[in-house]
């Protein structure tokens, strides 16, 4: 996978994060170019995700190594797709952007919060498989773009996501609570 352009999926193989969802998507993409497709996790979808792989004919180019490092994944990782139906704020965006890997991801939960549209990744309505594919073709056919979106999500990390800048955020926010039930007492 080191010459090739690596889109993942790291998670559970379970519905409401769709990983058949993103079956689908490599295998529309797998017709166009040499990418490699990498889905990392185990839950109680593996066995139909492989029967999935199998039944695409994509064993050559989605590759299932089940629970893996997700940081050793991410550093060969050129696109996390997240194509959950139901989510919440997902430690995997979070990882990704720590490692300025763009995120193209369903528009639900708490990752509309991470992913600023257009700027560290692309949001998509779940379900929309067309949305998800013109998503990563357009970071995957534009280098300059997937530079910028790679140093925008680094730098989004180490702004607003850092744990010295969540902290000092958490300390503000106790502050204000504390001074304002002394001020009402």
């Amino acid at each position: 996978m080191k010459d090739k352009f690596v889109i993942s999926f790291l998670g559970r193989f379970s519905e409401e994060k769709a990983p058949d969802q993103f079956v689908t998507i490599a295998r529309s993409l797998s017709k166009e170019a040499e990418y490699a497709f990498l889905m990392g996790g185990e839950g109680p979808l593996a066995d139909h995700i492989a029967a999935l792989r199998e039944k695409y004919g994509l064993h050559n180019r989605l590759h299932l190594p089940g629970f893996i490092d997700v940081k050793s994944a991410l550093a060969v990782t050129d696109i996390l797709v997240l194509p959950s139906r139901i989510d919440g704020r997902p430690n995997i965006v979070l990882e990704a952007l720590s490692m300025g890997v763009p995120v193209v991801a369903s528009r639900i939960g708490g990752v509309q919060e991470m992913i600023h549209d257009g700027e560290n990744g692309i949001l998509c309505d779940a379900e929309d498989t067309n949305g998800f594919i013109n998503a990563i073709r357009s970071i995957m056919n534009d280098a300059d773009r997937r530079t910028l979106m790679r140093a925008c999500a680094r730098a989004l990390a180490v702004s607003e996501l850092d744990v010295r800048t969540m902290l000092s955020s958490y300390r503000a926010v106790f502050e204000r609570i504390i001074t304002s039930k002394s001020r009402s007492n």
